[in-house]
């Protein structure tokens, strides 16, 4: 990452994004990020920070309130597997990640806050 914000939504993104290929053939790239409505904020401030046109949608599981991004955007899934965030088709959410160590060691604090925001 380039810069401090970067570095910290790859930490978000390793902790609560789901980053895989869906459809038969894995055509469909996609980037979701699916959290408590009460971090609905999070969502926000990342659809903001990459431009992202879609709406974030409510959803309830369990009689608990949700809120859901997704994107499709070609770009930014490859750059979020560039940094080893990527989801196996066997996991909902990213939690086989490579530690980015080729990570700028300036850049790891941030990154580390945006894993445990």
């Amino acid at each position: 990452p380039n810069s401090i914000e970067h570095a910290y939504w790859l930490g978000v993104a390793a902790a609560d994004f789901y980053v895989g290929e869906l459809g038969k053939h894995g055509n469909s790239k996609r980037i979701t990020l699916d959290i408590a409505e009460e971090d609905q904020c999070l969502a926000e401030r990342f659809k903001q920070f990459v431009s992202a046109e879609q709406p974030i949608a409510n959803k309830i599981v369990r009689k608990n309130n949700y809120v859901v991004l997704n994107i499709t955007d070609e770009h930014l899934f490859d750059a979020f597997k560039h940094w080893g965030i990527y989801t196996d088709r066997s996991f909902k959410k990213s939690y086989s990640i490579e530690f980015p160590t080729h990570m700028d060691p300036k850049m790891l604090p941030h990154f580390l806050r945006g894993l445990f925001d």
